[in-house]
């Protein structure tokens, strides 16, 4: 093995190093800029029911500078951990600004010279700027709850476990979603639930159900397109086709949808359809003539505040030992509270101190791989549902896929063994699909996946963000010389346009 270069100079990162900081410094200042702009197209939203064509010209801007900042970042510290590498040096990719939870912790100020027992006030610090730079830190060789033999040794001569850190860090589910704060147990907000043109209703001429789907036939043209939302209206006996269904279109005055109403032949009652558009009621408009009227409706949504925590118990010994506390945290408690926050943000039920997660919002789209076109993988299903998505005008940016399916979608071969998906190695090492990026999470049940506009239709809300707390006073901890050491973070999730997500079930191939 080569001896380790010693010399700085030796590895010519000097020069880089100032970069570094000024390019972090501009990406700090952009990332204010676009809170800002979030929380100014926010209030516009509510207000309005629409951004302004002005503040999505700033967002658009501010994030293209952001995307360059990004890659002149990520540039400059792959020519680091090169050098690094040459040098022989350990701990790679975890430079001076990379410091995980634990590190932060023990170095904060109201730590310091902190014991149990001495006060009943415990030490807090609250992490800001979510989970995702502890990702790095996952490969701590051992993680115990005591300094002695009984629990495993927590004080090795020399941990050199970050040298198998990965350098490209893990995309969680929260990255797909833009992140505010909060200073309210709950928020108030306004989803659009339909935008139409005023009396643009269609008779119905029969509305017939066989096997679970609904076969709607107009009187005249429809003019409606696939997965539109279309209302219904009127029907008297089955009245479980009233309301509002995304609807597949089969003819010029047809189309059908799923329902749960019983099978007849023909429903009774004055029916009508009415499309519930993007776009609104725009048409080109004669000189002197009304303009057509739209109408725009709305439902006010509650999303209440939830508190997700956990802690686990330590010896006094733990505490003076800080490289033991360090990867205690990291890889216990935070790990503990990201996945929970994925699995609420996902599929939270919405009772008790639940999220209403994604996946159990009402409104959310559904697509089954069963309905494909025959010979259609897992692939194909993926890139459907995203299509979708599309037709809600929102574009798509991300997609969360259990482990297990996309085992199926980077295995998938064609006739010839090839495969029919490649992962290009130019991604860095970040999962993308079809250019749209993909967490791959336990958090979401094999054999479901979810697609959307993850950064237009929904916000993550922090209250408060990854704190840590330490007391003696649990119990009988004082006596027996034991620290509580919880973790707890507080955060709310807003769904603006459910249809803009769409749930996949890989049920069978069609």
């Amino acid at each position: 093995m080569p001896e380790p270069v010693t010399d700085p100079k030796d590895t010519k990162t000097e020069g880089l190093a100032p970069k570094i900081k000024g390019l972090v410094d501009r990406f700090t200042g952009f990332q204010e800029e676009m809170k800002g702009l979030l929380a100014k197209q926010d209030g516009e939203i509510k207000k309005h029911g629409e951004t302004s064509a002005e503040t999505a010209k700033s967002i658009q801007a501010v994030e293209t500078r952001m995307t360059e900042v990004g890659e002149e970042l990520k540039s400059s510290q792959e020519r680091i951990e090169e050098l690094e590498k040459k040098a022989g040096r350990p701990n790679l990719g975890s430079g001076p600004e990379s410091k995980s939870l634990g590190e932060i912790f023990v170095e904060d100020e109201s730590t310091q010279g902190w014991a149990p027992g001495q006060s009943k006030a415990s030490p807090t610090v609250e992490v800001k700027g979510g989970f995702a730079p502890f990702l790095r830190r996952a490969a701590m060789a051992k993680s115990v709850l005591t300094s002695g033999a009984a629990g495993g040794e927590i004080i090795p001569a020399q941990m050199l476990a970050d040298i198998l850190s990965p350098i490209e860090r893990v995309l969680t589910v929260r990255d797909l979603f833009p992140v505010l704060q909060t200073q309210s147990n709950a928020i108030e907000y306004i989803r659009e639930v339909g935008f139409y043109v005023e009396g643009g209703e269609a008779a119905v001429a029969t509305a017939a159900v066989a096997n679970g789907v609904a076969t709607i036939t107009t009187s005249a043209a429809h003019g409606y397109r696939d997965f539109q939302k279309v209302r219904i209206a009127g029907v008297t006996d089955e009245t479980d086709l009233n309301g509002d269904h995304r609807i597949e279109v089969t003819g010029a005055t047809t189309f059908t949808f799923p329902t749960t109403a019983g099978d007849t032949a023909g429903a009774a009652g004055t029916i009508t359809a009415l499309a519930l558009d993007t776009h609104g009621a725009g048409a080109p408009t004669a000189e002197g003539t009304d303009s057509p009227e739209a109408a725009i409706e709305f439902s006010h949504e509650t999303a209440p505040v939830r508190t997700v925590s956990h802690w686990l118990p330590a010896t006094r010994q733990l505490i003076q030992d800080r490289p033991g506390l360090q990867g205690y945290i990291d890889q216990r408690l935070i790990f503990g509270l990201l996945f929970e926050e994925e699995a609420q943000l996902i599929a939270g039920d919405g009772t008790g101190e639940n999220l209403t997660g994604v996946l159990t919002d009402a409104d959310i789209q559904q697509y089954s791989w069963s309905a494909g076109a025959s010979g259609d993988t897992k692939i194909d299903a993926l890139r459907r549902a995203m299509t979708r998505s599309m037709v809600a005008d929102y574009p798509v940016t991300g997609a969360i896929v259990n482990p297990q399916d996309w085992e199926d979608v980077e295995l998938a071969k064609g006739s010839d063994g090839h495969y029919l998906f490649i992962q290009s190695v130019n991604e860095g090492g970040q999962q993308r699909f079809f250019r749209v990026p993909v967490v791959v999470t336990n958090a979401i049940p094999a054999g479901t996946s979810l697609v959307g506009a993850f950064g237009l239709a929904a916000t993550i809300w922090d209250r408060q963000q990854a704190q840590m707390f330490l007391s003696t006073e649990h119990a009988d901890f004082f006596v027996k010389r034991q620290i509580a050491m919880l973790a707890e973070e507080r955060l709310s999730l807003t769904i603006y346009r459910p249809e803009s997500f769409v749930e996949v079930t890989f049920d069978a191939a069609p």
